[in-house]
């Protein structure tokens, strides 16, 4: 935990290096990258939509169907 809060507040680049490794991880599970706001990141399930923002460490997510967040919530 201690390196965990010493790569995310204690460097230079532990913001950045924490955001591409989040960008990473979603990419992975199929989500998209808003190009508007980089804050925000969807994906589409056939006729559903999960959307995801984030900031700093915190996250919110919602969506059309309670089914698919509450499965993705926990992947996240």
């Amino acid at each position: 935990m201690k390196q965990l809060l010493k790569t995310l507040y204690g460097l230079k680049q532990g913001r950045k290096n924490w955001y591409e490794m989040l960008c990473r991880a979603l990419l992975e599970l199929g989500f998209k990258k808003k190009e508007a706001d980089h804050a925000v990141f969807f994906k589409e399930i056939v006729d559903d939509i999960i959307v995801l923002g984030v900031h700093v460490d915190n996250y919110m997510i919602t969506g059309s169907s309670t089914k698919n967040i509450s499965d993705y919530e926990c992947q996240v």
